[in-house]
């Protein structure tokens, strides 16, 4: 399902901010690539452009984007089948980001795939001189952005501190929503035609198969309405 970027979004004399550089390329790691593997890494011209052809999801902002491509000796591409996965750091400095506060929970890495941005779990950290570092794992290469999304990783409202609260959720993972819900978090619910289905934490695997399986790569969008159960 992973498709290559179209054209419009490799600017092939665009050279990439040294911000952009991801940490371990080049040299690509030897177990990840073949000997003579060449990785490429270029800067879209603007932002705006990306957005124009490829939508960001609600409430997103994108900071910047970066196409990785990598090629074989013989001048073939290589986008996925990576021996390992391979670590990719993206520094925003100060200069780019949003003036006012801004959350780490609010910041996403994502990648293009046909036509929908799909989210990659990252570790964020705010540097001493005011820049952000996102860090992700991945196992091919297309193009990638950095978006702030607030509300991400939140519930909209306020969770009661033992009972029931039906939240509308920010978007973010399975396990985002668990830490959202604090330690006392007992169950998370979803409505899906007309029954609940819920997840507990720490339960076997077959317990809480039914809402992963609703949820590809346990993802829960920003909209769903969670039922937070706290004890």
């Amino acid at each position: 399902r992973r498709v290559p970027p179209p054209p419009y979004l490799l600017p092939r004399r665009v050279p990439p901010p040294p911000y952009l550089l991801p940490r371990r390329v080049p040299p690509p790691p030897s177990l990840a690539f073949p000997a003579g593997t060449r990785v490429i890494v270029a800067g879209v011209e603007s932002v705006a452009v990306v957005t124009a052809q490829a939508p960001l999801p609600a409430n997103s902002e994108l900071l910047t984007a970066v196409v990785v491509q990598a090629t074989s000796t013989g001048g073939d591409a290589i986008t996925t089948g990576f021996g390992e996965a391979v670590e990719i750091a993206l520094t925003i400095p100060a200069s780019l980001l949003p003036t006012g506060a801004i959350g780490a929970s609010e910041l996403v890495v994502a990648y293009r795939d046909g036509d929908a941005w799909v989210d990659l779990d990252a570790s964020v950290t705010f540097e001493a001189d005011g820049s952000v570092t996102l860090t992700v794992s991945v196992d091919h290469f297309t193009l990638f952005g950095v978006q702030r999304r607030p509300g991400l990783r939140a519930f909209a409202q306020p969770l009661a501190r033992t009972g029931v609260t039906a939240a509308l959720w920010g978007g973010g993972s399975l396990n985002d929503a668990l830490a959202a819900a604090g330690p006392g978090v007992d169950s998370l619910w979803v409505v899906k035609t007309g029954r609940f289905v819920g997840y507990r934490p720490g339960a076997p695997a077959f317990v809480n198969a039914a809402l992963v399986a609703l949820f590809p790569n346990e993802r829960l969008p920003a909209g769903t309405i969670v039922f937070v159960v706290r004890r």
